[in-house]
């Protein structure tokens, strides 16, 4: 298996090489030459996580640059925490929020790591500049902790993330550098991308750890390959988005064969994929909502969605955002939900748990609210975060959560945060004199 820039096809790189590159040359972004279509002919019922990850990365990594014996290593060090799949009235819920910082990002951050130590285990050091827009930067800092040969920096905007989340970013390893930006997520993005564009930068050996990186995309293709394993039912599944990666994930399983009726992109008010499809816009600016992670205007992982969609046997449904049960519709479609507003996450929140009792993070209610809109008796909720990440809302929805145990996870660690401006200088000044 090869990996190509989607702007640039002629030139391909290895596995490593698209990992410890983050981006291509031509600052686009790696993808696969192929999506191997496997699981349409194995029968996976049943199977243990490690062993559906390990199906789902070989084919992926070549032989030549990892053997099964450390892949399997990589495997077993990064399946260390449980996913489940629990019922909640006439719905699953895919819990992704079982690991050291209560986010799905755990998953990826874990695999990362792995392939960052495989890959450089006998080269220079490497510095891993990511944005965050709550979740990513607290796993990546975690999952990186005390790596060796690896700094770890990452950006967040300030005010616009929760005091959980900040305790995570800014409680960290000595390894581990924190950038609090008077901005917005879409602005840390941005001065990660000029960071990577800047030849002054070189020697830093920069790479990335956002989804950008195909290192971090690949392995969330695992929960739904999972899931379908777990469960043996042909889901609909609703994927609360931001930048994309997850949903992105969730097409390409379906590309390898994993059975998938449709696939909804739940959206709060910011709507990226509601918008680039129904008005082909990509960049409305972002608005702050109670779903934090998911504040992204302008979503990296958008091209390699597309891109994936073309090679699965789903189509974009060009009827979004419609509240009726759309029975003319056919299956195997993409449908993008229209905005839901901090009020429908308030009133899903507050509803789940009056009726079933269960709590929703408000990313997951997002996915729950656009469930409800359009409702089917085989739906999977995607659920990325744990509610006590978030008691400020959960507050608003009259449910008290105990944030100790995530806060005491990281309190023994020595805090350290520097605050700059939304400037792509001030960023690149503190990059050179750090």
């Amino acid at each position: 298996m090869r990996y190509h820039s989607i702007q640039t096809p002629d030139t391909t790189v290895s596995f490593g090489e698209a990992v410890l590159q983050g981006l291509p040359p031509d600052r686009s972004l790696y993808v696969p030459e192929s999506i191997p279509e496997i699981f349409a002919s194995i029968n996976i019922k049943g199977a243990a996580l490690h062993d559906v990850a390990k199906l789902v990365l070989r084919p992926f990594i070549d032989h030549s640059e990892m053997t099964d014996d450390q892949l399997d290593r990589i495997v077993e060090n990064a399946s260390n925490f449980p996913i489940d799949i629990v019922d909640v009235g006439d719905k699953k819920v895919l819990e992704l929020f079982h690991g050291p910082t209560a986010a799905f990002k755990d998953v990826a951050a874990r695999y990362l790591s792995g392939f960052m130590a495989h890959y450089t285990s006998s080269g220079d050091t490497c510095t891993i500049l990511t944005a965050t827009s709550g979740d990513t930067g607290g796993a990546m800092a975690h999952g990186f902790g005390n790596a060796d040969r690896t700094n770890m920096v990452v950006l967040y905007p300030n005010g616009r993330v929760s005091d959980v989340q900040e305790q995570q970013l800014t409680h960290t390893h000595a390894n581990v550098t924190t950038y609090r930006v008077s901005g917005s997520f879409d602005d840390c993005q941005d001065m990660v991308k000029l960071a990577f564009d800047d030849p002054e930068l070189q020697e830093l050996n920069l790479t990335s750890a956002n989804s950008i990186n195909i290192g971090r995309l690949l392995p969330q293709i695992i929960y739904y390959a999972y899931a379908h394993a777990q469960t043996g039912e042909t889901h609909r599944i609703v994927v609360p988005t931001g930048n994309m990666g997850n949903v992105t994930a969730c097409v390409m399983a379906e590309a390898m064969g994993i059975p998938i009726s449709s696939v909804v992109v739940a959206n709060n008010r910011n709507a990226t994929f509601h918008n680039h499809v129904a008005q082909n816009r990509a960049d409305f600016g972002s608005m702050s909502t109670y779903s934090s992670a998911m504040d992204v205007s302008r979503p990296n992982n958008l091209p390699r969605l597309l891109r994936a969609v073309e090679k699965s046997g789903l189509e974009i449904d060009e009827r979004i955002g419609n509240r009726d049960k759309r029975k003319d519709t056919p299956a195997e479609k993409i449908v993008a939900t229209g905005a839901t507003t901090n009020h429908d996450v308030i009133t899903a929140i507050r509803n789940v748990h009056e009726q079933h009792g269960y709590v929703l993070d408000p990313h997951t209610a997002v996915a729950w609210h656009a469930s409800e809109r359009d409702p089917t008796d085989n739906d999977l909720i995607v659920s990325t975060a744990a509610p006590e990440k978030f008691p400020g809302v959960m507050e608003r929805a009259d449910i008290v959560v105990d944030t100790a145990e995530l806060i005491g996870r990281v309190s023994h660690l020595p805090e350290s945060v520097t605050e700059i401006p939304a400037d792509y200088e001030a960023l690149k000044r503190q990059l050179l004199t750090t």
